[in-house]
């Protein structure tokens, strides 16, 4: 079994939405009942996980062979992915949340995949500088509240100048339905930005983005530090 490696998490204040991840239900029924169907539900067209993760390795294959972390990797979706796609590459992931790392860990055991687990709070995360060649992110922007331009420009510090970012969000809906819904889920924390918005945020974190698809709501985003 591959090892947890595990750093003091701060003591900040946190969202609802963040707090959600330290429940064990959460990290034992979050990828089989949510993660698997979300981005169908939320595109409203058949979206299967699979096209997800061959969408994050086709544009990210630039990395195939390098150094690539996911940051709030939850039960390690991207990088079981990255893993079993990649296996030249060297796959670390990093969540707050130990329950979900755990969790990442069985699964990645039971297909056999390699990545070093890390239980680490984003906001410091316990890398050299410029000590990856790619990074993803999937869903994880919308829930990174207050704190969401801090964690950004720390990413961008462990990414080597012309890295790769790779982004899974949300993005504000412009249908009256959503807008409600999504006022909603305000309250406990999570964010939306429109198009321009997003492209704004990764550019004062120091990304240009070079390609951007969404499915309705749901948006990729790749970015390269400058």
């Amino acid at each position: 079994m591959n090892p947890i490696l595990s750093h003091p998490i701060p003591h900040r204040r946190r969202t609802a939405a963040q707090k959600s991840n330290f429940n064990p239900l959460t990290a034992l029924v979050y990828e089989d009942v949510w993660r698997k169907r979300s981005l169908s539900i939320l595109s409203r067209k058949p979206f299967p996980l699979q096209q997800e993760l061959d969408l994050l390795r086709s544009w990210l294959s630039e990395c195939k062979e390098g150094v690539l972390l996911d940051v709030g990797c939850s039960t390690g979706v991207y990088a079981r992915g990255l893993a079993s796609g990649f296996p030249a590459a060297k796959i670390t992931a990093v969540d707050m949340s130990e329950l979900m790392v755990k969790q990442a860990l069985k699964r990645a055991d039971r297909e056999g995949v390699k990545v070093e687990w890390v239980v680490a709070d984003a906001i410091s995360l316990p890398f050299e500088g410029e000590a990856f060649d790619g990074i993803c992110m999937g869903g994880t922007l919308n829930e990174l509240g207050p704190d969401t331009q801090v964690i950004l420009e720390e990413c961008g510090r462990v990414l080597k100048k012309d890295g790769l970012f790779f982004m899974m969000f949300l993005l504000s809906s412009e249908k009256p339905l959503g807008r409600l819904l999504q006022r909603f889920l305000s309250l406990g924390g999570l964010r939306f930005w429109t198009t321009l918005e997003a492209e704004s945020l990764f550019s004062r974190a120091g990304f240009e983005q070079v390609r951007f698809e969404h499915y309705g709501v749901v948006a990729f985003s790749l970015l390269r530090k400058h």
